[in-house]
Order: C-alpha cells, then structure tokens, then sequence
C-alpha cells in the first residue's frame, strides 16, 4: 500500500484531495507523494502556479469545516488563520519553484 493509498485509507480524504490537486497543477502522478525523500523535488512549478494553489487552499479550508478539522490545529473559520495554514502547506509540501 502506497502512501496516498494510506491516507485515503485513515479517512483523510481532505488531505488527499488537496495533495491531488496541487499535483494536477504540475501534472504529477498522485503516487509522487512520498515516493522518496525528496519528492517535493521532482517537479517545479511557477510563482503564479504555486499562488493559485495557496489561494485555492485557502478559500478550501475557509470554506470547509471538515477540511480546517482535519489539516488545522486550531481549525477555526477564520480567512488569515486558513491563509496561514495554507502558507506553511506550501512551504512544507509544495512544488520546488522554476528559476
């Protein structure tokens, strides 16, 4: 059982839609996700591509409560805390960005 298999498996469907998303954005096979250490690495995206992401993350947690529950500590419905929370998803987990 891969690692996306694991997730949806635990329930976590929020987390794997929004890891499936943010690989439909640089066309990367879902199954990329922790393939290897490094596998943030394999594919790059652009600084526009990567702030359309954090602003669909955003209004996604924003606009579910379940989501904010599963992703956040402190899961409240409030758009800088969602705006944060989605800042360090990107940071922790996106794409390595194109020179």
């Amino acid at each position: 059982m891969n690692y996306m298999d694991k997730i949806f498996k635990e329930g976590k469907v929020h987390t794997y839609n929004i890891l499936k998303k943010m690989c439909d954005v640089v066309d990367a096979p879902i199954s990329v996700v922790n393939s290897s250490d490094d596998w943030y690495n394999k594919y790059t995206w652009t600084k526009i591509q990567q702030d359309d992401f954090r602003d669909y993350l955003t209004q996604y947690l924003y606009d579910n409560s379940k989501a904010r529950s599963e992703i956040m500590s402190y899961p409240r419905k409030n758009k800088k805390n969602c705006k944060e929370v989605a800042d360090w998803f990107v940071f922790g987990y996106g794409w390595k960005l194109k020179d």
